[in-house]
């Protein structure tokens, strides 16, 4: 038996996990399962819901019995994430938002780029969907790993960045950052980027499956905010395919000489 890959959802009960579901239900890899965590009683009732409608195989519903999403921050899910890592079953661990999914082969990819590459964890590139469903762009400007984001290429301090639902981390790796998602909101940082941060100073042997088996939609604040929002992903797409007319990018086949399995 492979081992046991579970993607992780942490969610309020939004009707959008239907899709994200039926993602992990697609996945051509063997042994996968989710887990879903909710923490309000809207919550637990809405997943309930959907799943006995649904009724999909190997799927945990871990319903918190008190609240512990910050409600500052409109309900961020980080101490529910800390939980998970710490109390759920698996091999190899995914994390996933509400309405956005994998594409089938997505677990089975990332399996054997764990085992070809030999990495310490890996991750996935992403498409960008916008809140209607249309699509808007592959990523190739800022959830990229190994190459700067787009807007701070020509900047005093570039950086790198990936994406807070493309990375996936085997057990023993997950648990050592486990408590960092939490840390994330007390130390009122970015979540994905702290994670990524930590992750390759702890773990700098990593990986990337090039290919966009992520696809995230747009749909998480005002109309302003995803109208910028929007704009800024095409913005990136035209410096980056203006950067490399021949598609030759640089984050892509990257080789990661004398890994070994954290």
């Amino acid at each position: 038996m492979k081992p046991l890959f579970n993607f992780w959802l942490p969610t309020k009960g939004e009707e959008s996990v239907v899709t994200t579901i039926e993602s992990v239900q697609k996945q051509t890899y063997e042994n996968c399962k989710m887990t879903i965590g909710t923490d309000t009683e809207e919550g637990h009732e809405s997943i309930e819901k959907i799943l006995k409608h649904l009724k999909p195989k190997n799927v945990t519903h871990y319903k918190f019995p008190e609240r512990v999403t910050n409600r500052v921050s409109g309900g961020r899910p980080e101490s529910l994430t800390s939980a998970a890592i710490y109390s759920i079953n698996y091999d190899l661990w995914q994390p996933i938002g509400s309405g956005d999914w994998f594409e089938p082969n997505h677990a089975e990819l990332t399996y054997k780029t764990f085992k070809e590459k030999n990495a310490f964890w890996t991750f996935t590139l992403r498409k960008i969907w916008d809140w209607e469903g249309k699509f808007i762009t592959k990523d190739i400007f800022e959830s990229i790993g190994f190459y700067p984001v787009y807007t701070s290429i020509d900047g005093e301090y570039p950086f790198e960045f990936v994406d807070g639902q493309s990375f996936c981390l085997p057990r023993n790796v997950a648990i050592c950052v486990g408590h960092l998602f939490t840390l994330s909101r007390d130390m009122r940082v970015r979540t994905d980027s702290f994670i990524f941060e930590n992750l390759r100073k702890m773990y700098p042997k990593f990986a990337c499956t090039d290919d966009y088996t992520l696809n995230f939609k747009l749909n998480r604040g005002t109309p302003e905010q995803l109208q910028e929002a929007k704009e800024w992903y095409l913005k990136g797409y035209d410096y980056m395919i203006k950067k490399f007319p021949d598609g030759k990018f640089p984050w892509l086949n990257k080789k990661i000489e004398g890994a070994k399995n954290g």
